[in-house]
């Protein structure tokens, strides 16, 4: 089995203490299915320290004889987003994202699409936004290797991203990093360290 990705090395030990555990916060987090294939999920959160509430409704629908999902989110923000993905619809693997968001009140609106090409042990994703910037992501997986690269087309000039994480027996290694070309400045770099067991997991980071 291949390594986790080097965001998700420490989860789950993140998830311990901001996962289901909350200090002054009460939530609420509701999911149903309807008898058509519909998916609600509604959450709800109040800070009792800062008085503020916040909530969402999220819609899902499946159709998996066209490969189709359709997703719509609405928050107490008055932020609707939409989101419409074609799977495994022109080639094996292949999968189309287009996503877009409307705040009404103030009629600023963001797109975005993404294409994206799975084959074990690699993948590759293009995404192009609307701000005239565009995403190239590539992905390598081995039984003792997870490898990330990532490449922000920006007009300022691309900026390079990516990580490494080995594993062994248990044992897992990692480093990520990003590189800003127009700058030639390394604006992050971090190690970490894990081990994984069945019962316990270690991770430490710098």
């Amino acid at each position: 089995m291949a390594p986790p990705k080097f965001s998700d090395l420490n989860k789950q030990v993140s998830d311990i203490f901001n996962k289901g555990y909350f200090f002054n916060v009460f939530k609420l987090d509701v999911k149903t299915r309807t008898a058509n294939g519909v998916n609600f999920n509604v959450i709800g959160e109040h800070n009792t320290e800062t008085s503020k509430t916040a909530g969402s409704l999220e819609t899902k629908y499946v159709v998996p004889e066209y490969g189709l999902t359709f997703l719509e989110k609405w928050n107490t923000d008055n932020l609707l987003k939409c989101e419409i993905t074609a799977d495994n619809r022109l080639a094996e693997g292949f999968k189309i994202v287009f996503d877009a968001s409307l705040t009404p009140n103030t009629g600023n609106s963001y797109e975005r699409i993404h294409f994206g090409m799975k084959t074990r042990p690699l993948s590759l994703d293009i995404t192009s936004q609307r701000k005239k910037t565009a995403e190239l992501r590539t992905a390598y997986t081995h039984d003792r290797a997870h490898v990330e690269t990532n490449v922000v087309f920006d007009t300022a000039g691309p900026i390079l991203n990516g990580a490494i994480v080995l594993g062994h027996q248990g044992w897992l290694a990692g480093y990520q990093y990003v590189f800003n070309t127009a700058r030639s400045l390394l604006t992050k770099n971090n190690f970490a360290v894990g081990f994984k067991a069945k019962d316990f997991t270690l991770y430490a980071n710098m």
